[in-house]
């Protein structure tokens, strides 16, 4: 029963990891490339201002949103509590070596009772890696450079009285109506027909980075209210 048992908890465990890998890692935005960080003609910030500094919580999700001085994540939770004394680890990077995945599973011995956890990070910004963050009129733009290839994933935080929105691009249909536009190029893999293959290259000005955020290209906005600072 024990061997059993065990063999059970492996499974549950790698389950729920691969889910959370495939959950973070299949995101429309890794789709969408800035050939230069963004706005133009800002200067990245030696550290993120202390305005925007300290730890958020998103009531939507229960995500937590954490902002340091060169290091911006998003870490979220889950578990199922059973109990135990007897446990299975396993950590994972998913493509993106940005998102990383813990999961732990134990077991009492003596028993049929499981406890489940599951801890997943995502580095949206980190500045020892060669990350820019650059503010703009009460925008701070998280220019995150691409793992391979050329260019940066960009996402938006924006200060409320509640706390900070985090901006980010939910879906390319904006790019769509824009793709006869200079600064929109439209990229497919040789002999694709899926459209999910698309990818998307911009080099906006600021007036064009301007109306892509106007026209919703982040249209994933998130709250985080503010808790304690860092």
């Amino acid at each position: 029963m024990k061997s059993s048992l065990n063999q059970i908890l492996k499974w549950n465990g790698w389950f729920f990891l691969l889910f959370a890998v495939v959950l973070f890692s299949s995101c429309e935005e890794d789709r969408v490339t800035f050939n230069q960080a963004q706005p133009e003609g800002v200067d990245p910030d030696a550290v993120l201002k202390k305005t925007f500094q300290g730890t958020f919580f998103c009531e939507a999700d229960s995500s937590w949103l954490h902002v340091h001085e060169k290091k911006v994540w998003i870490a979220e939770g889950s578990s199922d509590d059973g109990g135990g004394d007897e446990s299975i680890h396993a950590t994972i990077h998913a493509k993106d070596s940005a998102v990383k995945v813990n999961v732990s599973v134990n077991t009492d011995s003596d028993s049929e009772s499981v406890h489940i956890e599951a801890n997943v990070n995502q580095t949206l910004l980190e500045m020892e890696k060669g990350d820019e963050a650059r503010y703009f009129k009460g925008y701070y733009f998280l220019n995150q450079k691409k793992e391979k290839g050329e260019g940066y994933k960009v996402r938006i935080l924006r200060k409320t009285k509640e706390g900070i929105l985090l901006c980010r691009i939910q879906s390319d249909s904006i790019l769509h109506l824009l793709e006869n536009e200079e600064f929109v190029a439209k990229e497919k893999k040789d002999g694709e027909e899926n459209p999910d293959e698309e990818k998307w290259n911009l080099s906006p000005s600021r007036k064009e980075l301007k109306k892509l955020i106007n026209m919703g290209l982040f249209s994933d906005v998130k709250l985080y209210r503010s808790t304690k600072q860092d």
